[in-house]
């Protein structure tokens, strides 16, 4: 038995296969976990108008969200509840606030960072003005001027349907894998088999989380390749890859975690060598600094495959394709199409 977050049918939404209808199958479970969050007593901005601490915040609970720079009522899906290393942030406007170091703020529009690479950097702050669902969202900026450790803190993360909300008036982002951590139902090799048959395509995609954490996944994988589909596996690359089936019609998509991630040191090199050149690699750049690690990493280990950069939420997408040309590097640019078309709506 495996077990499944969700299913769907869509289009394959990123890297070479891009725009193809696919079968996807999506399984819970992630060895990688990422802090993204306030701590506990940080107020956000419920649906109700109300202010809410995050320690208090509950499954199913709404808040403000946002979507298209339009409010919108976001429902909470998940929460998850740690102590760990926090930092403090203090703004031009005098007011300070404490999160984990990965936590992400917009700034410059739609565009997100980390919170201790924000130095200098404004932050978006909710506007003046009503705060009403679909109503266009208005804006301000806060300018961050110092960032010191503060300790460790009890935090709360809580992930929302639209994967953002609003804390203490500043526009947050948050994890859009955390529901794959947990949850789920129960179902066999063989019920997964005949549902990606019912569509008519012969693409699936086995996604998650980390696919590899069940070990059920090489019977579906070699089922699948059984009834002839060609079988995409999206893996993290912090697991060994040597046991994927090698046919054909086997395709393993791999991350190399880049250092926006926080999650360098999960990557296992080693397995680029285990790869053939139907596979491909896939690096997500958010700024100069992952360009330059993915740039050393292409350099050190010769791949035959496709070398995926895929800017982060797709953003800066002109200039990553620009550099790319500039420097003469052999990848392809290519952003995750299904954002573009539905946003960061789940299970398309």
């Amino acid at each position: 038995m495996l077990t499944v977050i969700e299913t769907f049918y869509s289009i394959e939404g990123e890297g070479p296969f891009i725009g193809i209808p696919t079968f996807f199958i999506r399984l819970s479970g992630c060895n990688l976990r990422c802090s993204w969050t306030p701590i506990g007593s940080t107020k956000i901005l419920m649906s109700n108008q109300e202010l809410k601490e995050a320690k208090d915040i509950r499954v199913g609970d709404s808040v403000m969200g946002f979507e298209r720079d339009h409010f919108k009522i976001s429902r909470v899906v998940n929460t998850i509840k740690t102590r760990t290393e926090v930092i403090r942030l203090t703004m031009e406007s005098g007011r300070t606030i404490t999160v984990t170091p990965e936590h992400p703020f917009y700034y410059e529009g739609s565009r997100s960072m980390r919170a201790d690479r924000m130095i200098g950097r404004a932050i978006r702050i909710l506007g003046r003005g009503e705060v009403n669902p679909e109503q266009k969202l208005k804006s301000g900026y806060d300018r961050v001027i110092k960032i010191e450790t503060a300790g460790t803190a009890d935090i709360t993360h809580f992930e929302t349907e639209t994967h953002n909300y609003i804390a203490e008036g500043y526009l947050s982002h948050n994890c859009d894998t955390k529901y794959s951590y947990s949850g789920g139902e129960k179902r066999t090799v063989d019920s997964l088999v005949e549902e990606a048959s019912s569509y008519g395509t012969k693409f699936v995609c086995i996604t998650g989380g980390e696919p590899l954490l069940q070990k059920e996944v090489y019977p579906l994988m070699n089922k699948l390749l059984d009834r002839e589909f060609k079988v995409i596996l999206e893996t993290s690359g912090s697991i060994s890859v040597e046991d994927v089936p090698t046919d054909d019609n086997m395709i393993v998509s791999m991350d190399i975690k880049t250092p926006s991630s926080n999650m360098v040191e999960h990557n296992i090199y080693d397995n680029i060598e285990l790869l053939a050149a139907k596979d491909y690699l896939k690096f997500v750049i958010s700024d100069e600094k992952d360009y330059s690690f993915s740039k050393s990493i292409i350099e050190k280990y010769p791949f035959e495959g496709e070398i995926i950069f895929q800017p982060e939420g797709g953003k800066n997408l002109k200039e990553l394709t620009e550099k790319v040309l500039k420097e003469r590097l052999n990848v392809r640019v290519l952003p995750q199409l299904h954002k573009f078309i539905w946003g960061e709506k789940r299970g398309v």
